[in-house]
């Protein structure tokens, strides 16, 4: 009888003790950050992409939590790269030259942006349809477009003080 408890409690020991260590294993694997090496670029699925032109020397952007990876290219030859980790991210970017420059953004959950007082010229979230809120005013926009942006229910482009919106696309 007792080689019977004896093996009982060898198995119930083994399983408590690797039954763990597989499962752990299994969900670091799926949970390791994506950290691109310097040789290697970093691919971002196309799930959401916006675009717009500044007349600015400087730009600044406020994304939040929900967003996971991010790239944009600021057009002036510089790129950036952000994991998103807790909190809201603020990014600021300055301009050797006072021109037009045509940013893009891309990345994966853009559903919220933040892009005021940027001397924006043009708009086009159309390409990120996980985007739920939108706040752009102060800019000088001349045209927006939200088409096709379902999730869209909050939308600030209010202020607009120095361009003359002549162009807001909100087909679906």
């Amino acid at each position: 009888m007792k080689r019977k408890y004896s093996a009982i409690l060898a198995f119930a020991i083994s399983a408590v003790l690797f039954l763990p260590i597989a499962c752990n294993n299994e969900l670091r694997e799926e949970e390791k950050p994506i950290i691109p090496d310097e040789e290697e670029e970093l691919v971002i699925p196309e799930t959401g992409v916006i675009t717009m032109t500044t007349l600015a020397s400087e730009v600044r952007f406020i994304f939040p939590p929900e967003a996971d990876i991010i790239t944009i290219d600021w057009g002036d030859g510089e790129e950036s790269k952000i994991f998103f980790s807790n909190g809201y991210y603020n990014i600021d970017h300055s301009y050797s030259s006072v021109s037009e420059h045509r940013i893009i953004i891309a990345g994966v959950n853009i559903e919220a942006l933040q892009c005021t007082h940027n001397q924006l010229t043009n708009l086009d979230v159309s390409g990120n349809i996980a985007l739920t809120h939108l706040d752009c005013h102060g800019n000088q926009l001349t045209n927006l477009d939200v088409r096709d942006n379902t999730a869209l229910t909050n939308l600030y482009c209010q202020g607009d003080y120095y361009g003359q919106l002549t162009s807001l696309d909100v087909s679906i």
